[in-house]
């Protein structure tokens, strides 16, 4: 009974060593994630953190929608500072359906973990023609988007 349990327990920690190597040999190639680059680790030097790997980016669980990413270029694995021009953040607008569909469409953009109102598509019921108020360099906050009947007032 005892050799059972001896040899259980060195297949389980030759299992656990396995999937050790396994990991560290996967994070030779690995460009993205929610972690700190690190020399030692010998990374790409090229790195990107998404809406799926960064917390601090606006990612909607339920539509999979998010569009912030940030690029961080190394010259090398003992480059300690990102120089000009080697980090690059981008966002973009996505078109999203509003709850009620019968009023088509209108984009936002995720800017800092927030979902922000970038403005209408041609598809919209409030326009005639694509509105970006982006365009003007403004973001609002989408206040609400649901099908419920509201009523507002001044103040509220």
């Amino acid at each position: 009974m005892k050799n059972i349990r001896l040899v259980r327990l060195l297949a389980v920690m030759a299992i656990t060593v396995l999937l050790c190597a396994t990991s560290i040999a996967a994070s030779d190639v690995y460009e993205t994630g929610n972690r700190v680059w690190d020399a030692q680790e010998n990374l790409s030097l090229t790195y990107t953190w998404t809406p799926q790997s960064y917390s601090g980016f606006y990612y909607d669980l339920d539509t999979g929608e998010g569009s912030e990413n940030l690029t961080i270029r190394l010259d090398s694995d003992t480059d300690r500072s990102i120089g000009s021009g080697d980090m690059e953040y981008v966002t973009r607008p996505i078109d999203t359906s509003f709850e009620n569909r019968d009023w088509g469409s209108y984009q936002v953009i995720g800017f800092m973990a927030e979902r922000y109102f970038a403005g209408y598509t041609t598809d919209s019921e409030f326009a005639d023609r694509e509105v970006s108020i982006m365009a003007d360099g403004q973001l609002s906050r989408v206040l609400t988007d649901s099908d419920d009947r509201r009523s507002y007032f001044p103040g509220s």
